[in-house]
């Protein structure tokens, strides 16, 4: 019961002829009675306005979720498949045959040489290469040509940089220099097949060695001796035991 009605309620009991100790004692009871009944409606109300608060974010939250997937999805759909063409900057070079490219729509693309296999770091000539394609390549804009995505991630093709005096095959310029091996296994380019020829014939780079060892040689040999020393570690540890 509100306080302001208190009075009313007074002259209510005088009418009843009750005693001042019952009056008393009425006044308190409906009072009690009136403070709790405030008090269980404005709990009602917090709990309603808790609710419609949580109701809210939830509905932000659905929102932002929505959003979120919106643009995966975006994303999962700029896939670059045989045939097209992707152009970007190169924003790193990691080795003589693979790159990393800003594509126009910002993203961040590995792309790995197709027509070229160059020395890995670890072999004769691979920082030469690195360092070669990084001087033709790094912070300019190319052009490739998509072969394939591989099991890596990469995005697989032909690597072109275009300018207003012409169009350069970078993978021809690697093989000119003598720092890459044509991948016939894979590409059957003849121009491709000539550039190596010629940095042979001159002896350039890489062709300076007597038996150079090709880049998927030396992979399966250095896979076979981390296995073999695997393996040897292994029983040596049975015979410590």
């Amino acid at each position: 019961m509100k306080i302001e009605r208190l009075p009313e309620l007074l002259r209510i009991l005088r009418g009843v002829h009750l005693s001042p100790a019952a009056v008393l004692i009425l006044l308190a009871i409906v009072v009690t009675l009136g403070a709790f009944s405030q008090g269980v409606s404005r709990v009602k109300t917090n709990d309603s306005e808790e609710k419609k608060g949580l109701a809210a974010k939830e509905t932000a939250g659905e929102s932002r979720f929505s959003s979120k997937q919106e643009r995966n999805s975006e994303r999962a759909e700029e896939v670059w498949e045989a045939g097209e063409t992707l152009f970007g900057r190169v924003v790193r070079v990691d080795d003589g045959d693979t790159i990393w490219l800003e594509s126009e729509t910002g993203q961040n693309v590995r792309i790995r040489f197709q027509g070229i296999d160059a020395p890995e770091k670890g072999q004769d000539f691979g920082n030469r290469a690195r360092q070669h394609l990084n001087s033709l390549v790094h912070e300019k804009k190319i052009r490739v040509k998509v072969d394939k995505t591989d099991q890596y991630g990469r995005i697989v093709g032909r690597i072109f940089l275009d300018s207003p005096s012409g169009s350069t095959d970078i993978e021809e310029s690697m093989l000119r220099a003598g720092l890459a091996w044509h991948y016939s296994k894979f590409n059957n380019e003849r121009n491709l097949a000539a550039a190596q020829k010629e940095a042979r014939d001159q002896k350039r780079g890489l062709w300076s060695q007597k038996n150079p060892v090709p880049p998927w040689k030396w992979r399966w040999e250095q896979r076979n001796k981390n296995s073999v020393e695997k393996d040897s570690g292994k029983k040596e540890e049975f015979q410590i035991k």
